[in-house]
């Protein structure tokens, strides 16, 4: 009983895990063809965030 419980609770935390991983993929995706379109103001963003 209690390893079915352990075993249920490991395949949800691989399943977040999946999603977070595929969410950020997706916001990856988005920001890349932006920041290759403005290169100049992305690094300029990226400056004003490490400042």
């Amino acid at each position: 009983m209690n390893a079915e419980r352990q075993q249920a609770a490991q395949q949800q935390e691989q399943m977040q895990q999946m999603q977070q991983v595929q969410q950020l993929a997706e916001a990856g995706g988005k920001v890349a063809p932006l920041a290759k379109a403005l290169p100049e103001e992305a690094q300029a963003l990226a400056n004003a965030d490490v400042e």
